[in-house]
């Protein structure tokens, strides 16, 4: 069976802040520097290419305890992108038979989306927010891969 466990160490003896028989998918720090922002697929399963969903979490290593942000359907999980602030978290997905990015506050909310694809055979990957975090790059890929921004999102 599938497990995940999570450790944090600050010098003192290392320690678990969270236990899991689903997959986990590290995505950064909080804005705070004091929570973890994680993805955790709901199923108890192995880590796939494309989820079919996945919630995205806070972690608060002090207490133990956890908060979901928003659940997230058929994302790439693999491709989850905190901002440079860590105020909001860059992913894409796979929806209504296409590939999207999205974008969520870290606080937590309901997701939006920055771009509209319609193309089924057009792949969304490597998502890389710039150091000011106004502009948000990424690959697409049909039969070749190009380099593509948003901006004033």
């Amino acid at each position: 069976m599938w497990s995940s466990t999570i450790w944090i160490s600050t010098g003192d003896e290392p320690k678990v802040i969270y236990q899991s028989h689903s997959a986990v998918v590290l995505v950064g720090w909080s804005e705070t520097g004091k929570e973890l922002i994680v993805g955790l697929e709901p199923e108890q399963a192995n880590l796939r290419v494309l989820e079919p969903a996945m919630n995205l979490v806070r972690l608060y290593p002090s207490t133990n305890s956890v908060r979901t942000l928003a659940r997230i359907e058929s994302l790439y999980p693999l491709n989850m992108r905190p901002s440079p602030n860590r105020t909001s978290i860059a992913f894409a997905t796979h929806q209504d038979g296409a590939d999207n990015i999205w974008i969520v506050r870290a606080a937590g909310g309901r997701p939006r989306r920055v771009t509209q694809n319609t193309d089924p055979r057009l792949f969304i990957s490597g998502l890389e927010w710039s150091p000011d975090g106004h502009t948000l790059y990424y690959s697409k890929q049909s039969n070749r891969s190009t380099l593509w921004l948003v901006e004033h999102f």
